[in-house]
């Protein structure tokens, strides 16, 4: 490469880096617009309010990460947010509402998410189809918050499964019990049979159940038990407690 060639290309990056710093500290390009998407549909929201009061006209130095932090402070309904620059030069904050994977109930039905948050049924669309967790104490449930109840962990990971990777199996649960030593226990909708998990090797002991689903409807009403290992027992069903 040539002293001349060099030359030229240091004076390139020279006015490229000194066009660079023009654009960053004056506001030259300002932003087309504001949106925010939630779940791919358009919401409205004050940005000026989003961004601490007051909008930053320049384009290349939008707060995105305070942007980020306030949507989540004052949208607890929201689970991640992230904010870009699209080809127009609008500023597109893009975000995911939290969405229940199961329901508990307390003075009435509230969805949980899957980070265990107590979510309003506003904004849980129709909670029919999914499984009831039980065992949670009425005044530990407050919206957008995560109840103090480990157990209640043990069960949104059985969710997390059952979503998953067995998802015959999530669509035919109707129950999971929390409260009992030997939880968690699902109960079926359609089938009057009890199975006891237990709280742990989910992946091991759901492949098993998964294995035995297709026969449950022709069995009679019982109890299967899956913490002993490679065996599944089978019991009669016992009377559930009023």
């Amino acid at each position: 490469m040539t002293l001349r060639l060099q030359i030229v290309i240091l004076v390139l990056l020279l006015l490229a880096g000194g066009f660079c710093v023009f654009c960053y500290f004056h506001p030259l390009v300002h932003p087309s617009g504001y949106r925010l998407m939630v779940d791919g549909v358009q919401e409205s929201a004050d940005f000026s309010d989003i961004s601490g009061g007051q909008l930053e006209p320049n384009l290349f130095r939008q707060p995105f990460g305070s942007m980020i932090r306030s949507l989540l402070v004052k949208r607890p309904d929201l689970s991640a947010v992230c904010c870009r620059v699209n080809i127009s030069g609008e500023v597109v904050c893009e975000a995911r509402r939290k969405k229940p994977v199961a329901v508990v109930y307390a003075d009435k039905l509230y969805g949980v998410a899957e980070g265990g948050e107590i979510l309003p049924p506003e904004i849980c669309g129709d909670m029919s189809a999914l499984p009831l967790i039980s065992g949670v104490r009425p005044e530990s449930v407050r919206e957008y918050t995560k109840p103090r109840t480990p157990r209640l962990d043990i069960a949104l990971e059985l969710c997390r499964k059952l979503g998953t990777e067995h998802k015959r199996l999530r669509n035919a649960v109707s129950e999971i019990d929390i409260a009992s030593a030997e939880a968690p226990v699902i109960y079926f909708k359609r089938a009057a049979v009890r199975v006891i998990v237990g709280p742990s090797d989910f992946d091991r002991k759901l492949a098993y159940l998964d294995r035995v689903f297709e026969r449950l409807g022709s069995l009679a009403a019982g109890e299967l038990d899956l913490r002993f290992g490679r065996s599944v027992i089978a019991r009669e069903l016992p009377k559930r407690k009023a």
